[in-house]
């Protein structure tokens, strides 16, 4: 399964995102999910349609890339630039970010122009576009395998199915640079996601991902998820995060992803933002270059 990734600047290319993910209190679900037994061999023993499974996951969720749109440009701010760009501008709504999205699995970040900055905020501005950046970029990862490419699409290439009669396991083994990662899925008998793990064996880290869905057209549309990061066996983060979706021309896309936010050396203390997207424009005629030999 290949990762696109983000870039800055007009003319853009594939960078390493990293893995930037939280969240508390799952933990017990955890370890129940990963005791319970799988059949060995794969899915084509009798009572289980391997085919069928993944035909079932195709329809079943709403992703853009199921839409038929080609692509979408939207801008991007967050609470707190909104208070400074009240504060600066008398203005909150100065969106110095634009999301580029290409179906089904290509996404580019770049950077917009805003009013002068008044004497004295530049570094204050600086910092909180620096902190709003890395943490589209932290957020897009999931963002596109449970809205914008889809489940679907996500798992491609080489993958390991077992099954019993409760649940369905699909691991794979991704290679990033020098990095090694494996993917593991956790689904119910009829498709739905209940949990994903992401694991790097060099560093000593997991990630738990536990998604959330509610039904619209037939088909579960993501409405958020619940992230763990642990090293060495112990919680270092956590998040949880909450999506807020409106239908722009008959299409549903995200406006609001809410986040709160914990960490381990700050025991109860909750951080809180908002990451805003608005002004969606679909199908739009984009040409990137990109300089040989990059």
């Amino acid at each position: 399964m290949a990762r696109h990734l983000l870039k800055e600047g007009v003319v853009l290319k594939n960078v390493t995102v990293n893995y930037k993910r939280d969240g508390m209190n799952r933990v017990l679900l955890f370890f129940i999910l990963l005791v319970v037994p799988f059949s060995k061999s794969p899915a084509q023993e009798k009572g289980f349609d391997e085919q069928a499974f993944f035909a079932n996951m195709q329809t079943s969720y709403y992703s853009l890339a199921g839409t038929g749109i080609q692509n979408f440009v939207a801008l991007v701010s967050s609470s707190k630039m909104q208070t400074f760009a009240r504060q600066a501008w008398k203005n909150k709504d100065v969106f110095p970010l634009q999301l580029i999205w290409f179906n089904p699995n290509k996404i580019y970040l770049s950077q917009q122009g805003v009013p002068s900055i008044p004497k004295g905020k530049y570094k204050e501005y600086q910092d909180l576009l620096k902190g709003l950046k890395m943490q589209v970029k932290g957020l897009l990862v999931d963002l596109q395998r449970f809205y914008f490419q889809g489940l679907y699409n996500s798992i491609s290439g080489d993958y390991i199915l077992k099954h019993n009669d409760k649940e369905v396991q699909i691991t794979q083994i991704q290679h990033i640079g020098n990095v090694t990662t494996k993917l593991k899925y956790l689904f119910g008998l009829n498709g739905l996601l209940l949990y994903n793990e992401i694991s790097y064996p060099s560093q000593n880290k997991v990630i738990t991902v536990y998604p959330k869905f509610r039904t619209v057209k037939n088909q579960w549309l993501c409405d958020g998820w619940s992230v763990q990061t642990f090293i060495n066996g112990e919680v270092e983060s956590g998040f949880d995060l909450k999506l807020t979706s409106q239908l722009v021309n008959n299409v549903y896309v995200p406006v609001d992803i809410s986040l709160e936010v914990q960490k381990a050396e700050k025991k109860g203390q909750t951080f809180v933002d908002k990451v805003i997207l608005r002004n969606y424009l679909f199908n739009q005629s984009i040409r990137f270059v990109n300089p040989a030999g990059n």
